[in-house]
């Protein structure tokens, strides 16, 4: 699409009917777009927009009118039927679909929007080519290496760097990223191959150090301080092992998990006790932290807790609720969607991403990354911004502002913590690519590397919270895509039924199929006596 489009303003028009509502929809769009040659401030999502132009007390069946209404009107408005800056359309002409069926699966909802795509040249070209085989090597994503670069990377950054925003206002590199992705997708080992294994070895180095000071205290003098041990991360702690361990490492230490829940229950995030849950709130706020107990008087005077893992689709809720969204846990997190590979990576294809990863410049790029951050990890410095970086950060911090206003409170929370990431996302990538990270100001480039991460995670934040909005029978319906497409794009419909049986029943995944040939996201071919089902462009 090469036209461009800007909200102006927002209508609430009266729904009283379904011939009124797509009149208002044409009405809406006329008075609420212009077209130009900048840069598409907001998507057309028919959802957004369905949520523009209703008032908020509109039911659910008005609601998905009016998106319906919108798929329908979107089209004739980037093909010129309603042009912006052009005498009004008399909405009496807006003529209607000849069928509008309020009760079938919603196609937006089930297929939902395109995963999204992080642009490449944010990180150095050899990097990201050695992060793409790195994926390509456990048949995911990309995105999916990026995200666990980052993650890893904030880690070995630590609590002792920051950025000025304002007078009263900075922020550390604090991520809390959870990947959203089936059990078992390879998300460890990845995570292993993207700078992890450098955590690692880092951490048995101090473990081995450790060992032998604490030989040598008990052998010499018992008297002087116990020697303590340096942490940079591991996989799940209680608040009070956290505190303790935080207290002898004040640099900070990263919750890395393969299951992000599990480092939520590890904190006493559900059990009810106490005030836990206020407190884990806290940690990601990177300000001082106490937690005083019966036998000790915990304080850290800054805290730095990053957090990663994983959690599959069907338990975002547990994350994504009212409860979490009303104490501003669910917003916290910066959400990614790791993608399986359509076809497995066979024996050859792995022999030679093998052979070019051994190759691959990528990797002498990350390690002489790594071993900056961790050289300047134990140093306090408070980076500065170029007036170009500070006013472009400012920019962009406006715009999501803006679209945090035409949410509601879920998303309204969701965006205005995005504000927050950007600036530490800004911070951790000046000390990627920054030879001198502490000597040198965050420059305009890194701003600019810092948006479109933040769009790529606004994406996936709305993706998130519109799976969590699916009906029971259209999450059913996306597992059967999501299966087909894992499988290639075509299989035997028993090999799409047997593997998601537990979720959806072999009866009901017989009639959602059925329903998604009919709507045309499926075919049904015939070779033989065999029947197969293809994956038609979703």
């Amino acid at each position: 699409m090469n036209c461009f489009w800007t909200i102006q303003k927002q209508e609430t028009p009266d729904i009283s009917a379904s011939h009124e509502t797509f009149r208002d929809a044409g009405a809406f769009l006329t008075t609420t777009v212009e077209w130009s040659s900048g840069e598409m401030r907001f998507g057309t999502s028919a959802t957004k927009l369905a949520e523009q132009c209703l008032p908020y007390n509109c039911n659910s069946n008005e609601f998905q009118i009016a998106r319906q209404a919108l798929q329908w009107l979107l089209p004739l408005l980037i093909n010129g039927v309603f042009m912006a800056n052009q005498p009004k359309v008399d909405n009496s002409q807006v003529s209607l679909p000849p069928k509008l069926d309020c009760d079938d699966l919603d196609l937006t909802t089930i297929t939902g929007d395109q995963l999204p795509v992080l642009e490449r040249g944010i990180l150095p070209p050899d990097l990201e080519e050695f992060l793409e085989l790195n994926a390509k090597s456990v048949d995911l994503n990309y995105e999916a290496a990026v995200i666990e670069f980052l993650a890893n990377a904030s880690v070995a950054v630590g609590g002792n760097k920051s950025i000025r925003i304002r007078l009263d206002w900075s922020e550390k590199a604090i991520l809390w990223l959870a990947s959203i992705r089936n059990s078992g997708s390879g998300k460890t080992p990845l995570n292993h191959k993207c700078v992890g294994d450098l955590l690692e070895d880092y951490q048995k180095r101090l473990h081995d150090q450790y060992e032998l000071q604490k030989a040598q205290w008990q052998a010499e003098d018992l008297k002087s301080p116990k020697p303590t041990r340096q942490y940079m991360k591991t996989n799940s702690l209680t608040i009070e092992q956290l505190c303790a361990i935080h207290e002898e490492n004040p640099t900070g230490i990263g919750l890395i998990s393969d299951e992000i829940l599990a480092v939520l229950n590890g904190l006493n995030q559900y059990k009810g006790k106490g005030n836990d849950r206020q407190k884990v709130l806290t940690l990601w706020n990177g300000l001082s932290f106490d937690n005083p107990t019966a036998k000790s008087d915990r304080y850290i005077p800054s805290v730095f807790v990053p957090i990663c893992g994983g959690i599959q689709e069907g338990l975002l809720k547990n994350i994504i609720n009212d409860e979490n969204t009303t104490d501003g846990l669910a917003a916290r997190f910066l959400f990614s969607h790791l993608v399986v590979s359509p076809k497995p990576a066979s024996g050859e294809e792995i022999q030679a991403i093998d052979q070019q990863l051994l190759s691959a410049k990528g990797r002498q790029v990350m390690e002489s990354s790594f071993k900056r951050l961790i050289e300047t990890r134990g140093q306090l410095h408070q980076v500065q911004m170029e007036p170009s970086a500070k006013k472009c950060l400012a920019e962009f911090e406006y715009l999501i502002k803006c679209a945090a206003r035409r949410g509601d409170e879920r998303i309204y929370a969701a965006y205005m913590k995005l504000n927050t990431y950007l600036y530490r996302i800004a911070l951790l990538i000046h000390y990627i690519l920054e030879d001198r990270p502490d000597q040198v100001e965050l420059a305009e480039k890194t701003a600019l590397y810092a948006v479109k991460l933040v769009r790529f995670f606004e994406a996936n934040m709305l993706r998130a919270y519109g799976t969590v909005g699916l009906s029971s029978e259209e999450f059913s319906a996306r597992r059967i895509l999501s299966k087909l497409r894992e499988l290639g794009g075509r299989a035997k419909p028993n090999e799409i039924k047997q593997p998601i049986k537990r979720t959806v029943p072999f009866k009901q995944a017989r009639v959602l199929i059925n329903k998604l040939i009919e709507r045309g996201l499926i075919k049904e071919e015939k070779e033989g006596k065999e029947t197969f089902l293809e994956l038609v462009n979703v």
